[in-house]
């Protein structure tokens, strides 16, 4: 069952990457680049954004607070209010950055522990924590079924 579902949700997405978007332009992802279509795709579905300057930076190395912050839109977990976030949850997570935060405390084991935002994110380092997303959501799946 665990792989029918990881395999279901790995298609759908590969599949909802080759659609084409236009809503999402940025200066420097022309249509040419090899790109353009996915990053297009996930900036209309709110997954990513550029930045104020119209760019998106499709060669920038992310951080740990750059994958939290995909990873936890991409899984549509609901931002707390500020109000909700404590000062104990600041500490914890070290960070005042209330998307962060929300996202740390609901996915709870995704990410892993003693995260570093501002470290560079290794492939190996996201492949996990893509794996342990890919767990969560089946989890959730199977449980609201």
């Amino acid at each position: 069952m665990k792989k029918i579902v990881t395999a279901a949700l790995a298609f759908a997405l590969t599949v909802s990457l080759t659609m084409p978007a236009s809503a999402a332009k940025f200066k420097d992802v022309s249509e040419q680049h090899s790109l353009q279509v996915e990053i297009e795709y996930l900036a209309n579905e709110g997954i990513i954004n550029g930045y104020s300057d119209g760019t998106f930076k499709p060669s920038k190395t992310l951080r740990y607070s750059d994958i939290i912050k995909l990873t936890g839109r991409f899984a549509q977990v609901p931002k707390l209010e500020e109000k909700q976030i404590t000062a104990n949850m600041q500490s914890t997570f070290n960070t005042k950055d209330v998307e962060i935060i929300s996202y740390m405390q609901q996915l709870d084991g995704v990410y892993g522990k003693n995260i570093s935002y501002n470290k560079d994110v290794t492939r190996g380092e996201f492949a996990v924590i893509l794996a342990n997303l890919i767990q969560y959501l089946v989890n959730q799946q199977t449980s609201s079924s």
